[in-house]
């Protein structure tokens, strides 16, 4: 039992045991999202709209029993908008989960949006590197 619980602080140096799936959608729905497969996006305005801050503060109890004190400490004392999206950030890792970010121009005001991926979603193409001679004559 000891063993199992090292390995897993090694595995994962956030949280005491993984958050599970229904926790995650209680957290996804203050975010304005439904579940893992919402392709909605969301801004800072909109989780200002959403009074987000607000409801991460009410349930700052049940994410502290998630996080190792040491790290609750730091993300969730004085808690803000950038806060509250690195903690879903956290939180959806998971469960193979990512939260992208991109700019984007909305009415000429440069905003960051967010979305919610599977880490298979993305693929990577890898390089391919072609040998090349240069010769000086």
């Amino acid at each position: 039992m000891i063993l199992n619980l090292i390995i897993y602080y090694m595995l994962n140096q956030l949280f005491r045991y993984t958050p599970d799936r229904h926790f995650l959608i209680k957290l996804l729905n203050i975010y304005g999202l439904r579940d893992f497969s919402d392709h909605f996006y969301f801004t800072k305005n909109d989780l200002i709209e959403l009074n987000t801050l607000n409801n991460i503060i009410d349930i700052q109890d049940e994410l502290e029993n998630y996080y190792i004190p040491c790290k609750a400490k730091i993300y969730l004392k004085n808690i803000t908008l950038k806060r509250c999206i690195v903690i879903l950030r956290q939180f959806l890792k998971c469960h193979n989960y990512n939260l992208y970010s991109k700019e984007k121009f909305i009415k000429g005001v440069k905003h960051l949006i967010y979305y919610i991926g599977h880490e298979s979603d993305t693929k990577i193409v890898p390089i391919k590197k072609e040998k090349i001679v240069i010769s000086f004559d």
